[in-house]
Formats: C-alpha cells, sequence, structure tokens
C-alpha cells in the first residue's frame, strides 16, 4: 500500500466513523428516547413475547442470508452475473424461512406455552423477505465502502421504527407496537438500498457462477448461526423455564447492557470486516487497524458500561418506573461481563477480513457448548444465576479467541495491553470519583443525584484524557482535519 493510498484509505475508514457516529447519536437519542416512553406504557411480558419471537426470527433470519453480503464484499471483484445470482438466492431463502416460520408458529407457542406468540411471530416473519432483497444493494455500498448511504438509510428506517412505536404504543396496540415497528422499518431499509443496484437484476441462477460468494458465505454463516444460538440460549432457556414475565425482565436489562455491544461495537465491526478485506493478507497493516480500532472502541464503550453499572439502580427507577426495578442487578451483571465481550467483538470480524473464518468457526464450536452449559446450570439460582452464567462461562472463551487473533496477527500482548490501558486507566478514575460521590448524595433527591452522577462521571472521564492522554485527543483532531480536507477536495 503506497503513502497515498494509505492515506486514501484512512480518509475513508474516518469518514466511515464520522458518518455512522453522527448518524447513530441521532438514531439512539430519538431511539432510547421512545424505548424509555414505549417501556413505561407496556408491560414485561410483552417484552418477553417479542424477544421469544426474536430467537427463531433471527436465527433464520442468519439461515436466509446464508452470509451471501460478506462473500461480495470479501471478493476483489464481483461481476454482474454473480450479483444477480445471489439476489435471487436470496429472496428465495428470505421467503422459504418465512414459510417456515408460519408453519412453526403454532407448535413454537405451545412449547413456550405462550398462545399469542402464534400471530407474533408470523407478522414479524415479513422481515425474512424484507432481508433478502436488500443482500446485493447492501454488499454493493459496503464494497465501496459508502457509510454515508448506509448512515442515512438505517437512520431513516429507525426513525420510522421509533415514531411508531410511540404512536402505537399511545393508541394502545400493546405488543404490536414493538412488532410492527420493526416491520416498518426493515421494509423503508430494503427499498431504500434498492436504488444501489442501478438496474433490474436479470433472471440468472448459475451455482458455478457463484460458487465462491456462496462457499465464504456459507462458512461464515455457520459460525453466526454458532454465534446467534450461544449468545441467545439464555433468553431461550429463561423463556422456557421461568416464563413470560421473568423472560421480559431479563430482556430489558440484557437489551440494555448490549447498548455498547450492539451500537458501538457493531459500528466498529461494520467498518473492520470491509475494510480488512480491502487491505488482504497485509498482516502490519491489519495489525495496526485492529490495535486503533480496539483502542477506540474501548475508549468510547468503557465509561457507558461502567457508567450503566453506578447508576443502575437509580437509572432504572426514575425513566422506567418501579415495576422494572428487577432488571437493576441483572444490568449491572450483564454490564460488567460485557467489558470482556466488547474487547473480543472485533477479533471474529478481523479474523474473517484476513480470509480466517474457519478459526472463527472454532472459536464459536466451543462458545456453543460452553455457554448454554452455563446457562442451564445459572437458571436453576433464577435470573441472577443466567446473568453471572457469562461472567464465569465467557473468559475462557475469551482467551482462545484472542489466542487465534494473536497468533494470526502476529501480535505482542504489550502492543494489546497498550491499546486497553487509557480507557482502564480513564475508567478507573471515573469509578473512583462516582463512587465517592454516590457515598455524599445517598438521601439526594434521586433524579437529581442521577444527574450529577453522570455529569461528574463525564467530567473526570474526559478530565483524565486532557490531562493525560493528550496524543490520542490529538489523533482524533488528526483524523477530522484529514475529513476535512477530503472533503474539500
Amino acid at each position: 500500500m503506497t503513502v497515498v493510498d494509505e492515506r486514501g484509505f484512512k480518509k475513508r475508514i474516518i469518514s466511515a466513523f464520522a458518518w455512522r457516529g453522527a448518524t447513530k447519536f441521532l438514531v439512539q437519542t430519538v431511539g432510547w428516547a421512545s424505548t424509555i416512553f414505549v417501556a413505561r406504557i407496556l408491560l414485561p411480558s410483552d417484552y418477553g413475547l417479542v424477544a421469544v419471537s426474536g430467537l427463531f426470527i433471527g436465527f433464520l433470519g442468519s439461515v436466509a442470508g446464508l452470509g451471501l453480503a460478506d462473500g461480495l464484499i470479501n471478493k476483489q471483484e464481483t461481476t454482474q452475473e454473480e450479483e444477480d445470482g445471489v439476489f435471487y438466492l436470496s429472496l428465495v431463502a428470505g421467503f422459504l424461512m418465512f414459510l417456515v416460520v408460519f408453519l412453526l408458529a403454532p407448535f413454537i407457542a405451545n412449547f413456550f406455552e405462550m398462545p399469542l406468540l402464534v400471530n407474533v411471530m408470523r407478522v414479524s416473519a415479513l422481515v425474512l423477505v424484507f432481508s433478502g432483497l436488500q443482500v446485493v444493494p447492501y454488499a454493493i455500498a459496503m464494497r465501496k465502502m459508502d457509510f454515508r448511504y448506509r448512515s442515512l438509510v438505517e437512520m431513516g428506517g429507525s426513525l420510522i421504527a421509533a415514531l411508531t412505536a410511540v404512536a402505537l404504543a399511545m393508541s394502545g396496540f400493546g405488543v404490536w407496537s414493538l412488532v410492527l415497528s420493526v416491520v416498518l422499518m426493515r421494509l423503508f431499509i430494503a427499498l431504500a438500498y434498492l436504488p444501489q443496484l442501478d438496474r433490474i437484476p436479470r433472471r440468472r441462477l448459475s451455482y458455478r457462477k457463484i460458487k465462491t460468494v456462496v462457499d465464504f458465505g456459507t462458512t461464515l454463516m455457520v459460525s453466526r448461526l454458532m454465534f446467534f444460538f450461544y449468545s441467545h440460549a439464555d433468553v431461550f432457556i429463561v423463556g422456557k423455564l421461568l416464563g413470560q414475565k421473568l423472560v421480559g425482565y431479563y430482556s430489558m436489562a440484557f437489551q440494555l447492557a448490549m447498548i455498547p455491544l450492539e451500537k458501538i461495537g457493531a459500528t466498529f465491526n461494520e467498518i473492520a470486516f470491509p475494510a480488512l478485506s480491502r487491505v488482504g493478507k497485509d498482516r502490519t497493516s491489519s495489525k495496526t487497524l485492529y490495535l486503533e480500532l480496539h483502542r477506540y472502541l474501548l475508549i468510547v464503550s468503557y465509561p457507558i458500561l461502567l457508567g450503566i453499572v453506578l447508576v443502575a439502580e437509580d437509572a432504572v427507577i426514575v425513566l422506567l418506573t418501579d415495576k422494572w426495578a428487577p432488571t437493576v442487578p441483572l444490568l449491572q451483571l450483564l454490564c460488567i461481563g460485557n467489558l470482556l465481550r466488547i474487547s473480543g467483538m472485533l477479533m471474529p470480524a478481523i479474523l474473517a477480513g484476513l480470509g480466517k473464518a474457519g478459526l472463527t468457526l472454532r472459536y464459536n464450536i466451543a462458545s456453543m457448548i460452553v455457554l448454554p452449559t452455563a446457562f442451564l446450570i445459572g437458571v436453576q439460582f433464577g435470573l441472577v444465576g443466567v446473568a453471572c452464567a457469562w461472567l464465569v462461562a465467557y473468559p475462557p472463551l475469551y482467551l482462545l479467541l484472542m489466542f487465534y487473533g494473536f497468533r494470526e496477527l502476529q501480535l505482542r500482548l504489550s502492543e494489546f495491553a497498550q491499546s486497553a490501558k487509557s480507557a482502564l486507566v480513564g475508567s478507573g478514575l471515573m469509578v473512583a470519583a462516582v463512587m465517592a460521590l454516590k457515598a455524599y448524595t445517598v438521601d439526594m433527591w434521586t433524579p437529581g443525584r442521577l444527574l450529577m452522577t453522570v455529569i461528574v462521571g463525564g467530567v473526570v472521564y474526559l478530565g483524565t484524557f486532557v490531562l493525560f492522554y493528550r496524543d490520542q485527543l490529538a489523533q482524533v483532531r488528526r483524523g477530522f482535519a484529514i475529513l476535512r480536507s477530503g472533503q474539500k477536495n
């Protein structure tokens, strides 16, 4: 990679983060205002229904996708014949998965003893067809690393979902406010991606022509199915053994604890995979990119995770009301576990980008054995036992994943530790300051204490970087300078 190419590549990476960061900030501000408003109206049992439905829709969605989008993204060059074949294959797969859900819904509802689950699943399954439509146009946008387009599309879809959920909840639609908001969002996103095709795909499907795409995508798909299975096994087990209301509590805690992983970590992963696919086999560039992404992922996510742990009790009572109080200890435990999970989150995308999807598959096989077993043991001790299972079972799996990554990237432990240092120091000082503050505000008005805690924590964390890590702040400023210069050109 020449110096000019490296600068242009860095410019695209910075542009991607700028667009994804800006739009996600707006979307999450609106989205979480919507979530809080709707959660105050609906019951925990409504969220339990949607959580169980989401298990099966999400799993079959991964099957329907066949990893084809990633297969196209990973190829250095694609032909129209390949794109047309993948388009119709993904569309057929999505429709077939919709039929599977439609036929199996009564049996699944009977298994969980949730009669309303039948209609919830059948309506939710429409997203499987919509997702099939967007596979190829999404891949085209990502091959160009056009995160501006992706960000605007997904921002529009998220705003539609938020407004729909609020309007339907206020109108008394109950659980359907959650279901229909997601269906409309996925429909909008699928239709908005279609212009990326810039043509009507020809009806041709030759397996020989798309074999390399399918082979790569299938390997990733199997890994992702395993990931989906073990990462959602806790919800499945809680839903079956503890019932609709308790799975609603667990689902809400899990949803809140996953904010940094799904909204921040996912953004880094979305950029890491296409970026590594463009870098190719250059281990030096891959290692440098990974360490930078890991550093800034922890810098952004660690204060949020630890902040949630510190303010969970006050925040749940103030924002969600007393009916959600049982989620507090679950939320705190899950956030602590996610400190390690978010550190390991980049590595599967890095390995896939290096063409080492087989290593990710091995890691997922181990996880699929270890985690569900831990959840089955933990559920004997209730919801807290399931949350604790993450704390006990995930660390050995993290070490396995890091072993694969260190070997492939030729990464030293000292280099990895250095990438986490600033986030750990800043977060440690933030926790100490907030704990000291809470000791003197025990009798304070709860909303006031919550606001003061957030402000003090934020000031201490940012102050740490101003005092001790100015070089990293300067690097961020240089990145935006590169982005501005690119926009002028």
